[in-house]
């Protein structure tokens, strides 16, 4: 990729990124991180030989619809350290894209995500009923073997981690510590 097909404008306390910018539709790598951005305009969509794009470390709060029609946007797209609070639906429609940064961001869930994550050498023995647990979530939209919701991944935010009925060892220790 030549330089005329890059433009990385970082650090310079951008509140919203210069108009001119979308008027470069030859671009192929965009990068606007460690700015100030809290939005990303649709004209982005005049990008349409994009592919990558950084917009990463900003105040980012959503992105637009219009992002998820950059047809060549397959190489990396970084959404890390912004204000993001859902999961952007318009990423769903870059069918190429190989990697996507979302670290840092307050995103609860992913429609169509399903994950089991943190265990511990005492799964070994659970790891059965969670499993059923999880496999009638996906099928029946709930678990009828047991409540799981104490096991949120949003019980963390809500400062509501789950406290075991029996102590193990000097202090109290949790499943969600």
């Amino acid at each position: 990729m030549s330089d005329s097909r890059r433009l990385v404008i970082r650090f310079q306390q951008l509140a919203e990124v210069p108009d001119w910018v979308w008027d470069r539709t030859d671009l192929e790598f965009l990068c606007v991180s460690d700015n100030r951005l809290t939005g990303v305009s649709p004209r982005i969509a005049s990008l349409t030989n994009l592919r990558a794009l950084d917009i990463a470390h900003n105040a980012i709060e959503s992105v637009p619809d219009a992002l998820g029609a950059l047809p060549n946007l397959s190489d990396y797209l970084y959404l890390s350290d912004n204000r993001l609070t859902a999961f952007p639906e318009a990423v769903t429609r870059l069918a190429t894209l190989r990697y996507l940064g979302l670290t840092d961001n307050q995103i609860p869930s992913v429609p169509g995500l399903w994950v089991m994550l943190g265990d511990s050498g005492t799964s070994f023995k659970t790891s059965p009923a969670i499993g059923r647990c999880l496999a009638e979530w996906v099928v029946h939209g709930k678990p009828a073997l047991m409540d799981l919701t104490p096991f949120r991944s949003t019980r963390f935010a809500e400062g509501k981690p789950w406290v075991d009925a029996d102590n193990y060892g000097r202090e109290r220790l949790t499943v969600s510590r």
